[in-house]
């Protein structure tokens, strides 16, 4: 980043790897400081890769590219489409660690609509609804998080963390039947 600021992919990668770093750390401070430090890279790489605004930014990511080649083949927005949903899910996570459920539930669902068939983006987008529903007890929320591990099993219920999604999906339902959702 210190030789090319603007190479995007790099502020993902180090994103990462604080968020990496922060959920191995024991320490509470020091694990919510390099969330909160993962979070800025994932803001900084999504900034980076925002060609919503405008045609020739669009036109140039396509054409040129980010410095590396052409961007005329097919597989480009695909690979654009995974970088942006990786970002956003690292966003998501991020900041449910820091404790901002909406914002981290609004990261899921921006990243579901690159990749609309990524398990793990909706286990995640579960997890979230999951939490917000036991900070505010909505059954919106509840419905949402079972909704979202639902998909998740839909799409590939071999993974390794389907089984998380079918525990969840167990309470969810006993919960759902005392709350009355």
């Amino acid at each position: 980043m210190a030789i090319n600021a603007a190479n995007a992919q790099a502020y993902l990668w180090k994103a990462d790897a604080q968020r990496q770093l922060a959920a191995a750390e024991k320490s509470a401070a020091r694990q919510r400081q390099l969330y909160s430090d993962a979070r800025e890279g994932y803001r900084q790489f999504l900034d980076r890769t925002n060609f919503s605004s405008g045609f020739v930014s669009r036109l140039a990511f396509h054409a040129i590219g980010m410095g590396v080649g052409s961007r005329s083949h097919a597989d480009r927005l695909e690979a654009y489409d995974s970088l942006r949903s990786a970002g956003f899910l690292g966003l998501c996570l991020s900041e449910q660690k820091v404790g901002n459920l909406l914002r981290a539930r609004d990261c899921c669902q921006r990243a579901l609509k690159h990749t609309p068939n990524d398990p793990i983006g909706y286990f995640l987008l579960g997890n979230v609804n999951r939490d917000l529903f036991n900070a505010r007890a909505s059954c919106q929320d509840l419905m949402s998080a079972r909704s979202s591990y639902q998909r998740m099993l839909t799409i590939n219920g071999d993974i390794d963390e389907a089984r998380n999604a079918r525990n969840s999906l167990g309470q969810i339902e006993a919960i759902a039947k005392v709350a009355g959702c």
